[in-house]
């Protein structure tokens, strides 16, 4: 006698296979013991507004950061992260808006998928040399995107961590649907909290090799600082900040 099968549309977990159980962890994506380095210089204006979405404001002569991330410890396992960001203004707040990241992991993908942050897998590769860290991001593997040489100085007394609210934007234009298209800035929810801070200097590449992931088009003009921090936190989910 044959048996009906029982799953529906409500009993799904995941939107593909397996579609019967959920492909991640649910948030909060929980990390410890984080190494993120914030190496921030000096860009070419012209050039970062043609990257930024029209409703931001840049100064005039603007700020971005190359950043860093290696999470030895999460509830999404181990992976590392790379991004450059960039200081702007919307409604009178501070923010760094997002315009390429690359992540190892596909977990990350998740995360992505709650903050509407980019969707990029690539190689981030984190070699330690006596006090030095060798940083190289590439897509695809072999095709060196950024690179960095990085030495730690002296531990700080103060621990702060310098960067403003982080922001993403989401592109709703769907060609099968019939609503209009629209654009979406997306705040992720991030707590961090950092443990131990270090001075440190930097010589960083933006190489220009990719027409896919062309990060040397937020060049570097002028290195201001360099500063690593060890840091615990989580992300539990994104906040519409505008949507237009």
């Amino acid at each position: 006698m044959s048996i009906q099968g029982k799953l529906t549309r409500t009993t799904m977990r995941g939107a593909t296979c397996p579609t019967h159980s959920p492909a991640f962890h649910e948030p909060p994506f929980q990390f410890k013991g984080a190494k993120w380095t914030v190496y921030e210089y000096e860009t070419d204006a012209e050039v970062a507004a043609e990257l930024v979405p029209h409703i931001l404001e840049l100064a005039e002569v603007p700020v971005a950061s190359l950043n860093f991330i290696e999470y030895p410890w999460s509830n999404l396992g181990i992976y590392n992260d790379a991004f450059l960001s960039i200081q702007c203004i919307y409604e009178g707040k501070e923010y760094n808006y997002i315009p390429y990241l690359i992540s190892d992991s596909d977990v990350k993908l998740k995360i992505s998928s709650v903050t509407e942050r980019p969707k990029k897998t690539g190689v981030v590769r984190f070699t330690y040399q006596n006090n030095h860290l060798l940083a190289a991001v590439e897509r695809p593997a072999g095709v060196v995107i950024a690179k960095a040489r990085i030495e730690r100085k002296k531990k700080t007394e103060t621990v702060s961590f310098p960067l403003f609210p982080f922001l993403t934007l989401q592109n709703n234009d769907d060609s099968m649907s019939a609503k209009e298209p629209s654009l979406a800035l997306i705040e992720p929810l991030l707590e961090l909290n950092p443990v131990a801070s270090w001075d440190a200097v930097a010589d960083c590449d933006l190489t220009g090799a990719s027409v896919i992931d062309p990060w040397h088009k937020l060049p570097i003009i002028r290195p201001l600082e360099c500063r690593q921090f060890e840091l615990d936190g989580s992300v539990s989910s994104g906040k519409l900040v505008a949507c237009f």
